[in-house]
């Protein structure tokens, strides 16, 4: 192509004022790529489905978007149901609204309702499929799908008749499909079918004999070149190809001819895609951009990516272009993604710096003037100063540089055209100014720098030239004025020192000066009155706030200032009353930094939250923002014109604006608004049309069913308008939760948190800046079912329930009243068989305590008896024996029914001991083996190869043994047999189980052999009755007492009668616990010895204080230790404590259970009295269980002994307790270095002892220190000494005072440094040779042997 001539630009300049967008305007397009959310900057193809959602085909996915946010369709090789491969190249949607999507790898048909794909798997005519790189997919007037694959030639698909007719090349065939891939397909108007083929030309297909006709120039351009793309454009084909551009065909003559070849630059087109957009408007899609052709014209204007242009081409390889139904043009490239431009009729012209191409130097736009040419004159804050023609669009700079003839200062403030010439003020500059002859192009200064105060700052904000010729100059701090005529400045005192925003006259002349700091004040030239307007907090008419920033006067003399911070006011000069506007009455902000007027009557006042239309007389308020087509949202101080053709001006902080408001309209497209995404707990919830929450895609679903614990959802939506796509605003409301409507402003999802169970309606539309409703609303039924316990089931249950109780007690009562004489007769043979048990067990307890101590005196005399049985006849010792069996017999009996009663009461605690299990088990059957042997039985023990250990009270345990095997004894015939099994549930419980071969015990008495006093009859068990009945239950309740159980067991051995005990191994509380009495296992020497008075180291007898109520037995006990003993008798503890008052008493033997003070009492006030705790105590009871033991030994008696005792073991006892105490008395005594505390036994004791041999030792070396000294200074009587000092060593206190300073002695010996006549003195001996005589007759050896060890 040749060089463009002046006169091609010529008729560009005329045709810029063609009526269609892209020729009146410069394009301004909207960038979408990977970072908002496509999958791929690849875009092969674009589409709008019929609910108006857009589609975009790219190299790595399809992509559906609606205006906000992507949804992203991908292959997965695990998911038949996923699109069959990511290199999408067509989209086509058919009558029945699925998407037909061509592939790199044939088709997959996309159901919008499931959002799932499915392979086109209708086969042709040779049962193949459409396979290869599908390129197009079209629909003629009969119905039938057409289908270009580059690989595999052309299909059509019969729908009706579901069937695929492939079309391909046959060489020997005329009429076929010619060769090479066929790369593009068109159907025109008549519905005929053109087909592109890469080397082969173009061709007709004809219906009548299904073949097809080649169209192509004499020299068969078209076969040497590459077609791309076919567009059907009326009577002639638009045929895009690789190298020779645009071309058209003739359909009815066939001629070819070129309609783009080259572009400017002579560089042949790559043509890849055409679309028609309005009129003779045709874009053409090129590897060197878009060329937007006019086919009447025949010009074209070429669109070109220009990386310093955010608006420009993102990329010019250029490969789609689809018109949507707003008119909006989408383009897809091959590196940049997506570029959208809409069809906005908000048709603002943004002027901005573009590097390298003629534009505005500066961003930040700030003061604006015309001069008489129509040249508009911009003052910006980072570049200088700009005029701008608005006829040619050009820009002419002026920046400040070292050349004299230039701009002083960057940042320009104010701006002031007058005669030819253009005053400016800069930043920093103070009261220096620039003057510019806008005619010949030279600046001059004016420098008043004199008549600034050098304590404020003075740079200007604001000039104005006023009616009369002055000229006002707004500073930061304060006014100047130039009188017209003069040449300097001068400072206008009359008004404040304040920041001087803005300058206005007024039509009546008035001077209005607005400030940041200080409000507004107001000045008559004529009278030189000023008025100064400030808020007051009392009215609502004044100033709303003391920051003015613009004012305004429009065409009806109404006075607007625009503040900063505190919206828009119109003054009012007849009322003296502003009147206020802001955010609560719908502007967008409350800071104005421009007001102009239109030429409609319209206020247009730029904000820091967009541009606002303002309609004074109906208040009426529309916002436009950068989605509208704004550079910017935020605009700056004082920044906008009103040229003189009507145009309007504003600048902001990335440029200016420009725009008509005669032509200018807000659209009123009303979008469909659609639900596009349902979260539950911020996860997406997936179609599953089996069994999901959604069956159908959330786009196609009307109502949704939720469990009570799915409550808490958050719902998307769009409305699919894509214009203003960043300037929807919605409102919404969920019927049946919100009473009110909701605004959205900044958003297009909403979350509902913990909704309650019910039936609601989700309903969402969009709403304008105005107020105004949109028609289209999105609506979502919603049921959220209760849980099933508020289920309706759930309630007719719960009534069914009442119903049924209350049947239930009526039925209950009538029973009760029926049954109620019966019941009370039965309560009453229930009572009195209670009260004939329990007193039955009251009797048998009552007799076995008052049979015990009578027992004491049948045993005690038996034992002597039988002692001596020597002496006796044959015939009287048999009888003696069995008299000793049977009250062994009788002691036995008592003893369990005792236990039986607390153990039915529970009113005693067990003391679990770790026991060995294995040995109480030996000792059993060693016990038990004579009578096995007797009745010749067969009597084993397994289980207990090795020890165990449980925790158990080993008394009861005993007790539970001994009478299942007494049971199993007494009822065997053959064989008894024991078996110890470990562990039992994870080794948490053991077993012993206890068998006999006797007659099978009958089910009916399995459970009552339990209950106290059963018997099985002797007829029925063919065995004697034996015993009382209470060995099983007493047994029963001990092993409960342990844990455990204790049950008949007819599986453990079929055939035998089994016991099967159940213990757990270890207890919550247990303790390690030392025998607390003697083994009981004395030889007959000790007990002779006990009794043989002669073998008694102790001269004297020994007197013994002999506690007990029973006088019989006290007699008893009287009569066999006199012999031996002196003996004190007292009948309870009072009297005890009384005889203990005026006697030595050397042992204290006393029963438990007393009246006026028991024996536990006794020894406890014994022990801790100091005069007596020395005396041992031997207890005496009835009470023969483990605890009432521990109660005696914890109150301090030395030992405790069960009645009926045995007579030897009661004076062995008190003959060791005795030979014990001497011991260690004569040991102290005889010893050197024995200490004092080993002949103390109690704590009492010790410390008596530690007291008073540090009072000794105090006075050691003071001969005259005796017993009168000692008794004062332990505020003790001689007798209290005496007694305490002999009951504790045998010793008179005067012996045990030479007794301390004869071990004192031998302990200084010891030590070697003094000599005998020395230490003599030390302690308090007068005299060296009684010294020697009585350290000779206490240690056995003269003090001169014992030094010289």
């Amino acid at each position: 192509m040749k060089k463009t001539t002046p006169a091609f630009w010529l008729v560009i300049l005329l045709f810029s004022i063609s009526p269609y967008l892209s020729f009146a305007q410069k394009p301004y397009f909207k960038h979408i790529n990977v970072e908002d959310g496509l999958s791929h900057n690849t875009v092969f193809t674009i589409f709008q489905d019929s609910k108006g959602f857009m589609w975009f085909g790219t190299k790595d996915g399809l992509n559906r978007y609606d205006g906000h946010q992507f949804k992203i369709f991908k292959n997965d090789p695990e998911n038949p149901r996923s699109i069959r491969n990511n290199t999408v190249q067509f989209i086509f949607e058919s009558k029945e609204k699925t998407l037909w999507i061509g592939t790199n790898d044939g088709i997959s048909i996309y159901d919008p309702k499931t959002e799932s794909f499915s392979d086109f798997r209708v086969k042709d005519e040779n049962n193949e499929p459409v396979w290869g790189q599908v390129l197009k997919i079209k629909e003629d007037k009969s119905g039938n799908i057409w289908i270009a694959s580059s690989s595999a030639g052309l299909y059509r698909y019969n729908q009706q008749a579901d069937k695929l007719t492939h079309f391909y090349h046959i060489k020997e065939k005329v009429g076929s499909l010619g060769s090479g891939s066929v790369s593009s397909l068109s159907i025109d108007e008549k519905g005929v079918v053109w087909i592109g083929i890469l080397g082969g030309s173009v061709q007709r297909f004809i219906p009548a004999n299904e073949s097809f006709v080649q169209f192509d120039s004499p020299e068969e351009v078209l076969k040497k070149d590459l077609i791309l793309d076919i567009y059907d454009h009326g009577t002639e084909l638009l045929i895009g190809t690789k190298n020779g551009g645009l071309k058209s065909l003739n359909k009815e003559t066939g001629l070819i001819k070129d309609v783009l070849k080259e572009d400017q630059e002579n560089n042949s087109l790559f043509v890849r895609n055409i679309a028609k957009y309005e009129g003779q408007e045709v874009w053409v899609c090129t590897e060197l951009g878009v060329f937007v052709y006019h086919s009447t014209e025949k010009k074209y204007r070429h669109l070109i990516q220009n990386p310093n242009d955010p608006y420009s081409l993102s990329d010019n390889a250029v490969y789609t272009i689809f018109k949507d139904r707003e008119g909006g043009i989408w383009l897809g490239t091959y590196f940049g993604g997506i570029n959208y431009l809409p069809n906005s009729p908000t048709a603002f012209e943004k002027f901005y710096p573009v590097i390298n191409q003629n534009s505005i130097s500066g961003k930040r736009v700030r003061e604006f003037v015309e001069d008489q040419k129509g040249n508009i004159w911009i003052g910006t804050e980072d570049a200088g100063l700009s005029k701008f023609n608005p006829d040619s669009k050009k820009f002419t700079n002026y920046q400040p540089s070292k050349e004299k003839n230039t701009l002083s200062y960057h940042n320009v403030h104010g701006l002031l055209l007058t005669n030819d010439e253009l005053w400016i003020s800069s930043h920093s500059q103070g009261l220096k100014l620039d003057i510019l002859d806008i005619n010949q192009d030279k600046f001059r200064k004016l420098d008043q720098s004199e008549l600034q105060n050098p304590l404020f700052d003075s740079d200007i904000f604001s000039i104005l030239e006023d009616s009369e010729g002055n000229k006002w100059f707004g500073t930061i701090s304060g006014v100047y004025r130039i009188a017209k005529g003069k040449q300097n400045m001068e400072f206008f005192d009359q008004l404040s020192i304040s920041f001087y925003h803005e300058i206005l006259e007024d039509s009546h002349g008035n001077l209005w000066f607005a400030t940041v700091n200080n409000g507004l004040f107001k000045y008559h030239p004529q009278s030189n009155k000023i008025r100064h307007y400030l808020p007051e907090n009392e009215t609502e008419k004044s100033i709303p706030g003391i920051s003015v920033i613009s004012l305004f006067e429009d065409s009806k003399q109404r006075l607007w200032i625009g503040t900063e911070g505190y919206g828009l006011s119109q003054y009012s000069e007849k009322n003296d009353r502003f009147i206020h506007y802001n955010t609560a009455t719908g502007l967008p902000s409350n800071t104005i930094f421009k007001i102009l007027e239109d030429d409609l009557g319209h206020l247009w006042f730029s904000t820091s939250m967009g541009l606002v239309r303002f309609s004074p007389d109906n208040q009426n308020i529309e916002t436009f923002t950068k989605s509208d087509g704004l550079l910017s949202d935020q605009f700056n101080y004082k920044s906008g014109i009103k040229a003189s053709n009507g145009m309007l001006y504003f600048g902001s902080l990335n440029g200016f604006i420009s725009f008509d408001p005669k032509t200018f309209t807000k659209t009123n497209l009303d979008p469909k608004v659609v639900i596009t995404g349902l979260k539950l707990f911020d996860q997406e919830v997936p179609v599953k049309p089996e069994n999901g929450i959604l069956k159908t895609s959330i786009t196609e679903t009307e109502i949704i069913h939720l469990k009570h614990d799915q409550s808490s959802l958050t719902l998307s939506f769009a409305a699919l308008g894509y214009t203003f796509s960043d300037s929807w605003k919605y409102i919404y409301k969920l019927d049946g939760l919100d009473k009110d409507w909701n605004r959205l402003d900044k958003n297009n999802d909403i979350s509902y948190l913990n909704i309650p169970p019910g039936k609601y309606t989700f309903r969402v539309k969009t709403i304008s800046d105005n107020g105004e409703l949109g028609k289209e609303e999105a609506t979502l039924q919603i049921k959220i079912d209760p849980p099933y316990y508020l289920s309706n089931w759930a309630f007719l249950l719960y009534v069914l329930l009442v119903l049924g109780f209350i049947y239930w007690i009526v039925s209950e009562y009538r029973a009760r009243v029926a049954k109620r004489h019966q019941e009370n007769i039965n309560s009453l043979e229930v009572e009195k068989e209670k009260e004939i048990f329990h007193a039955k067990i009251e009797f048998f307890t009552n007799i076995t305590h008052e049979i015990r101590t009578p027992l004491t005196l049948i045993k005690g005399p038996l034992e002597i008896l039988l002692k001596s049985k020597d002496k006796l006849e044959p015939s009287t010792q048999e009888n003696l024996q069995i008299m000793e069996k049977n009250a062994n017999r009788l002691i036995q009996l008592s003893n369990q029914l005792l236990d039986f009663r607390k153990a039915e009461k529970q009113s005693f605690k067990l003391n679990f001991v770790k026991t060995n299990i294995t040995r109480i088990l030996e000792d059993i059957q060693y016990r038990f083996n004579p009578l096995a042997e007797q009745n010749k039985l067969d009597f084993q023990l397994t289980g207990v190869e090795i020890p165990f250990f449980a925790d158990v009270d080993q008394e009861e345990i005993i007790k539970i043994l001994s009478n299942l095997v007494l049971n199993a004894l007494k009822n065997a015939d053959k064989k008894v047999l024991i078996h110890l099994d470990h562990g039992k549930q994870d080794g948490s419980y053991f077993q012993i189980f206890v068998s006999n071969d006797g007659k099978q015990i009958d089910e009916a008495h399995r459970v009552k052999i339990f209950e106290p006093f059963y018997q099985i009859d002797p007829e029925e068990n063919q065995k004697p009755r034996q015993g009382t009945g209470l060995g099983l239950p007493l047994a029963k309740s001990l092993a409960e007492m342990h844990g455990g159980q204790l049950y008949y067991d007819p599986h453990h051995i079929p055939g035998l009668n089994s016991f099967t005990l159940n213990l757990p191994i270890k207890q919550a509380h247990s303790y390690q616990l030392k025998d607390l009495e003697d083994d009981g296992n004395y030889s007959e020497t000790d007990i002779s010895e006990a009794l043989d008075p002669e073998s008694s180291d102790i001269s004297s007898k020994p007197t013994i204080l002999l506690v007990e109520d029973n006088k019989e037995l006290q007699t008893f006990i009287n009569s066999n230790l006199k012999q031996d003993y002196q003996l004190l008798k007292a009948n309870h503890g009072a009297e005890a404590l009384e005889i203990l008052d005026s006697h030595q008493v050397d042992l204290i033997i006393s029963d438990v259970m007393m009246p006026v003070m028991d024996g536990i009492e006794l020894c406890r006030q014994t022990k801790l009295d100091l005069s007596y705790s020395h005396i041992p105590i031997i207890l005496l009871t009835a009470k023969s269980n483990l605890q009432a033991k521990i109660e005696g030994l914890e109150v301090g008696a030395d030992v405790y002994i069960e009645k009926p005792f045995s007579l030897e073991y009661l004076i062995l006892q008190i003959k060791n307790l005795l030979k014990y105490r001497d011991q260690v008395r004569k040991n102290f005594a005889n010893s050197p270095g024995v200490l004092a505390v080993s002949i103390a036994h109690s704590k009492p004791d010790e410390k008596f002892l530690e007291q008073v041999n540090e009072l000794i030792s105090q006075s050691i070396s003071n001969e005259l220190f005796g017993v009168n000294e000692l008794a004062e200074n332990l505020n003790m009587s001689q007798s209290s000494l005496l007694r305490k000092i002999k009951g504790i060593s045998k010793l008179t206190p005067i012996e045990y005072i030479r007794l301390v300073r004869l071990k004192k002695a031998a302990e200084i010996l010891n030590e070697g440094k003094h000599s005998i006549s020395e230490v003599c003195d030390m302690v308090g001996f007068n005299s060296p040779s009684y010294f020697s005589k009585c350290f000779q007759k206490q240690f056995g050896e003269l003090p001169k042997d014992y030094k010289k060890r």
